[in-house]
């Protein structure tokens, strides 16, 4: 670009910023965070640096709202900005329009997937909330015991209702094992279940200290615990996932003491208050009471009236009370009478009786049984005896016949024998041997 004059500061500069704006549209720059300024305005200003340069930098208010935390002297960021110069004083910047700690952009997109899916489970939704006690005597606290955030909560609850009785779960509240530590002590309250309220929280930092609030096993843990939650987690710009599944978020640990506790100063003038409705709804009583017993008083009875009439109906009374008496007396014997029928036919001796009638008349029947089972099987056992006598081979020796052995063995054919062997001879009485002269 030639100029054929001279041209004014203030000209250059303007050709300058023209050029550095058409040619750099947009640019992500990283870089260490140095002289960082938060102006009153809310406009922010900082140098951004690495080991061989630096630039400066603007971020408007507009566009810093949208950064989880405001930066310190120190951080690693990373930006996207256009390419300007400020003409007033010819100096080179970026203007922000976005920026991200170095390594919250991965976090980042990760809190953003587990808030949109615990979202659509709707773990978020109002109609699971549940109501924060307004006179909560019992508080249960889940934080470290040694954070600032403990202190700001013991001396507001201290402040506004010293009757309440603190019980604190000690946890840590920062790291990588902190999730497991504040689900552990949310099981300890919720087992011992004395504590009107929980209050879970610590006090503020980087995301990376507050990432264990944004753990999904414990926002499920805190929206199914059955005692109402506050999560006073950081400070008011900081939000993580268990404020989102508690059932109130408080933007401070002070806060949410002051949402756990009523203001007793408060209180205190409303009970002066109520005391002197009450003062003068108990006069304006007594001012009508008076007046009606002025009236009852105008149409009292003379008392020897009333003691007359209270007389007749003590007679009309007494004699109702006799003929009712009477009458029970008379269901009562009845009913005896029935008793002791019933009472009689339950006699131990009448059952025992009967008992005895029963056992004579099943002896006998017992007894018939046997001896009929006995005849039968005498009988059954005689046919047996006769048949085994029919096939007995004893009955073939009465009959003159002879049972021939030879070595134990019985001998059925003559193949089993030989010329000159012994054999034995079996009769109906005794037995012989005999020698084989000759075999067919």
């Amino acid at each position: 670009m030639l100029f054929n004059r001279p041209l004014s500061v203030s000209e250059l500069n303007k050709h300058t910023k023209d050029l550095l704006e058409t040619h750099f549209l947009s640019v992500e720059v990283t870089g260490e965070i140095s002289g960082f300024v938060a102006a009153a305005s809310g406009h922010w200003y900082f140098t951004l640096k690495d080991d061989k340069a630096q630039v400066k930098c603007a971020m408007f208010r507009g566009q810093n709202r949208a950064v989880i935390r405001p930066p310190k002297n120190g951080d690693k960021v990373k930006i996207k900005a256009r390419v300007t110069l400020y003409e007033a004083r010819g100096d080179f910047q970026l203007v922000a329009n976005s920026m991200e700690h170095d390594g919250a952009g991965a976090l980042l997109a990760a809190y953003e997937r587990l808030k949109h899916k615990l979202e659509q489970e709707g773990l978020f939704s109002a109609e699971y909330k549940k109501a924060i006690p307004k006179f909560a005597t019992e508080i249960g606290i889940i934080t470290s015991p040694t954070g600032a955030a403990i202190q700001d909560i013991l001396h507001v609850t201290q402040r506004r209702f010293p009757l309440a009785n603190i019980t604190i779960y000690p946890t840590q509240v920062q790291g990588t094992d902190a999730p497991l530590y504040i689900m552990s002590a949310l099981q300890s309250a919720i087992s011992q279940n004395k504590c009107d309220v929980l209050i879970i929280g610590r006090g503020g930092g980087p995301i990376e200290d507050l990432w264990c609030f944004n753990d999904e096993q414990l926002a499920r843990m805190i929206f199914h615990c059955p005692i109402p939650i506050i999560s006073a987690v950081g400070h008011e710009i900081d939000f993580t996932i268990a404020d989102f599944v508690a059932d109130v978020r408080a933007a401070t640990p002070s806060a949410a003491a002051e949402i756990a506790t009523p203001d007793q100063h408060e209180w205190k003038v409303r009970f002066a208050n109520q005391q002197k409705r009450l003062e003068f709804a108990i006069r304006q009583k007594l001012k009508v009471m008076h007046h009606a017993l002025a009236i009852h008083r105008s149409k009292l009875q003379s008392p020897k009236q009333k003691l007359e009439k209270d007389s007749q109906k003590l007679d009309e009374l007494t004699l109702r009370l006799k003929q009712a008496i009477k009458q029970r007396i008379h269901i009562l014997q009845h009913e005896t009478r029935l008793l002791e029928s019933r009472v009689l036919r339950h006699h131990p001796q009448q059952q025992l009786n009967n008992h005895k009638q029963s056992l004579a008349s099943l002896d006998l029947r017992l007894q018939r049984a046997i001896a009929q089972q006995l005849s039968n099987k005498r009988n059954t056992f005689q046919s047996l005896i006769k048949s085994l006598q029919l096939v007995s081979p004893l009955n073939t020796l009465e009959r003159g016949y002879a049972i021939a052995s030879h070595d134990g063995q019985v001998i059925q054919d003559s193949t089993q024998v030989s010329t000159g062997e012994t054999v034995k001879i079996q009769l109906r009485k005794g037995s012989f041997d005999a020698k084989v002269t000759n075999v067919d």
